[in-house]
């Protein structure tokens, strides 16, 4: 059976090669070959599809010296760079590999809505712990959770996602998007979250010049400390250890 991709997926977008040559092309002197005088690298702020982008060129070797410093924000990490149908070739062979160890870990509710769960375990091995993997093995790491469900006006988002935070809806506290239509709370967050990055982009240090309500922890392998973007901020160690040390197990 022919699978027919939706139409957006079928646009062409450019490729990891056609980006890796943009960035060269920024960072080199056409005429000389060599990096530009008094350049440093880039620093990106890349959420989504572009910080798994950025995830590939951060682990390319010829890549890495284009870079100083990156904010890496929502990666579906567990996600590779494949076509539809070979994702869903491995991912039948990767459930036949694993039998039954993911329904014991993450046993059905008794209830006929199993959406809850299912988004639990979406978000844990594609978020989560894909990206908890990546910062142990980062020489310098911080590493943050946003738990805050978007509320403007009293409403939230959607009746159905009431109470619950769903990807991407940081962006628009980063950017101060919607500023007029929060609550206090949410003003109060989203000026803590953009200071924070715009510490970052200054002087990669996520804790200065701008003064922040709560110095923001490195993440080290012993005791893994998560900032976490709630009102008031407050940090968190070891968040979902034991759905992590699992998908650590199973792979990615």
């Amino acid at each position: 059976m022919e699978v027919k991709l939706p139409w957006l997926l079928e646009k062409p977008v450019p490729s990891p090669v056609a980006k890796s040559e943009a960035v060269t092309h920024i960072e080199v002197d056409v005429d000389t070959k060599e990096k530009r005088h008094g350049d440093n690298g880039l620093i990106l702020i890349v959420d989504s599809a572009g910080a798994q982008s950025k995830l590939l060129h951060y682990g390319t070797s010829g890549m890495r010296s284009f870079f100083q410093a990156a904010i890496i924000q929502s990666s579906p990490m567990s996600f590779p760079f494949r076509t539809y149908a070979e994702y869903i070739t491995c991912t039948v062979l990767l459930a036949e590999q694993l039998k039954c160890v993911v329904v014991e870990h993450f046993p059905p509710d008794e209830v006929n809505d199993q959406r809850p769960l299912l988004a639990r375990l979406f978000t844990q091995w594609t978020f989560t712990c894909s990206s908890r993997l990546f910062a142990r093995k980062a020489p310098i790491a911080y590493t943050h959770v946003f738990t805050y469900p978007p509320i403007t006006n009293g409403a939230s988002n959607s009746s159905v996602f009431q109470g619950h935070v769903c990807h991407g809806d940081e962006l628009y506290f980063l950017f101060e998007a919607l500023r007029a239509n929060l609550t206090a709370a949410g003003r109060r967050l989203s000026s803590n979250f953009a200071n924070y990055w715009t510490n970052y982009a200054k002087s990669q240090d996520l804790n200065q010049p701008i003064q922040v309500p709560l110095i923001w922890p490195r993440f080290h392998n012993d005791v893994m400390k998560y900032l976490c973007f709630q009102d008031p901020i407050e940090t968190m160690d070891n968040y979902f250890k034991d759905d992590c040390d699992f998908c650590d197990k199973i792979g990615y």
